[in-house]
């Protein structure tokens, strides 16, 4: 009789199906949404048998008025800002057009994203210089569609940003200011991923200056040189603060690279400017389209996510609204249904654009997650550095910034309170209880153009 036991099947069967949903999860993921679209179906009939959805009635009224008049306050003052520092850098013979950042991809130098995603498409700016601004700021360059990175987009598509860091990015003449009263000059180019800045500098006029800088921080601004307007850059625009990277010996630092840290963070961009050179009327933006659904909270006693019913298929990242008040995000699933995560319950990244209080203040993009909440209240905090506070404390209202296609920027979260302490956010967001009538956003757009 033979001792040998018998292949165990079952158990590798098991390992190899595992490897294949870790290893190929866009291949599997239509499993996995029909079982838990199955899942769903229990609650979603519970749904129906409980009553009729809830209104925020509050809303309706004066609360509608308020929404409305903030949402203006804020195109108003942020394309005051992001246009007027910088009509005295650019031609007087362009003008300018502001279009909000619906999302930012795809992994650049110092692994931040390096494409922008806006919302409006190639044949709206087909008459705009490539140059992209923010303020006096200078981000990057428009692409083409049909030429390199954009070589798979349509005319029709949403118009796509190559930031600075982008790999098939540009590179551009530069300067820096020294403490003797001269000038560094270089040029900058995209930086590798795994560099500790976004944009690296080379070609230095004094090579032996740029690796014994003594401190980083100095700004970097553009250089004119003399072309013709399709290839020329103005001068003075600000590309961002010198990183010195090398070894720390005593009170020197050997100098290895000279990098720059862009003055803005690419995820926290939720508008930019383009520059129109043929004079024409603003085209309009890409409005998402508004699905009528239904939220019922799921069963876990503590508001942690909700089921979201409508009548079609809803897209992964779908802002889920309700009288204009961004409630949070959802995960598609199944037979109409999508499963959301409240702003406050979110451990994802979100990028967020702050409205201040004190008049004429700029609004300002942050970016950064949720670490803990507490009932209606969020505490969020900023991932960089920079991330700016108010010097003031002031308070704030929170909307939403380039967090995807179907989650577009100037959707209302909530009231943002600085906690200067701790460099956190207090952010409160509404209070739902029971089946509430909601609208999920999505975008019609190809599966190209969202990659």
């Amino acid at each position: 009789m033979s001792t040998r036991s018998a292949f165990p099947v079952g158990l590798y069967a098991t390992l190899l199906l595992a490897l294949c949903w870790l290893l190929l999860p866009e291949m599997l993921r239509p499993v996995e949404r029909g079982l838990l679209g199955l899942a769903c179906l229990p609650q979603r009939a519970w749904s129906v048998l409980t009553g009729s959805p809830a209104v925020a009635g509050e809303h309706e009224t004066v609360q509608r008025a308020r929404l409305h008049a903030l949402e203006l306050s804020l195109r108003e003052r942020s394309t005051a800002h992001d246009i007027e520092s910088a009509r005295d850098l650019m031609p007087s013979s362009l003008l300018p057009i502001a279009c909000s950042v619906l999302a930012a991809e795809r992994r650049g130098g110092g692994g931040m994203p390096c494409e922008l995603l806006l919302d409006r498409s190639y044949r709206d700016l087909a008459g705009c210089v490539d140059l992209v601004t923010r303020g006096d700021e200078l981000l990057g360059f428009l692409a083409r569609p049909g030429i390199g990175a954009a070589v798979d987009d349509e005319v029709d598509d949403p118009a796509r940003v190559l930031l600075l860091n982008h790999p098939e990015g540009r590179t551009v003449a530069a300067s820096m200011p020294l403490p003797e009263g001269e000038r560094l000059r270089c040029v900058i180019a995209p930086a590798a991923a795994v560099d500790p800045a976004p944009i690296r500098t080379t070609l230095h006029d004094d090579p032996y200056r740029a690796s014994t800088l003594g401190h980083s921080g100095i700004e970097v601004r553009t250089e004119a040189l003399d072309a013709a307007w399709i290839g020329a850059m103005p001068a003075g625009l600000l590309i961002g603060r010198t990183r010195i990277w090398g070894y720390e010996t005593g009170s020197e630092t050997l100098t290895i690279g000279l990098y720059v840290e862009p003055a803005v963070d690419f995820r926290a961009l939720p508008q930019v400017v383009v520059w129109q050179s043929v004079p024409g009327s603003v085209p309009p933006r890409l409005l998402p389209e508004r699905v009528q659904a239904t939220a019922s909270p799921l069963p876990d006693h503590g508001g942690g996510r909700w089921l979201v019913q409508a009548a079609q298929t809803l897209p992964d990242g779908a802002a889920v609204v309700q009288d204009g008040v961004c409630l949070g995000t959802l995960r598609s699933v199944a037979f109409g249904q999508g499963l959301c995560t409240p702003f406050s319950a979110s451990r994802a990244s979100w990028s967020l654009w702050l409205l201040p209080d004190a008049l004429g203040a700029a609004p300002f993009g942050v970016y950064g997650e949720v670490i803990y909440a507490s009932g209606p209240s969020a505490w969020f905090r900023p991932r960089l550095e920079f991330d700016p506070l108010p010097a003031a404390g002031g308070s704030a209202f929170a909307f939403t910034g380039s967090n995807g296609v179907d989650c577009p920027p100037g959707l209302l979260i909530g009231r943002a309170d600085p906690d200067l302490a701790r460099r956190l956010w207090r952010i409160t967001v509404p209070a739902l209880f029971g089946l509430q009538r909601v609208e999920a956003l999505t975008t019609n757009l190809s599966k190209e153009a969202r990659r």
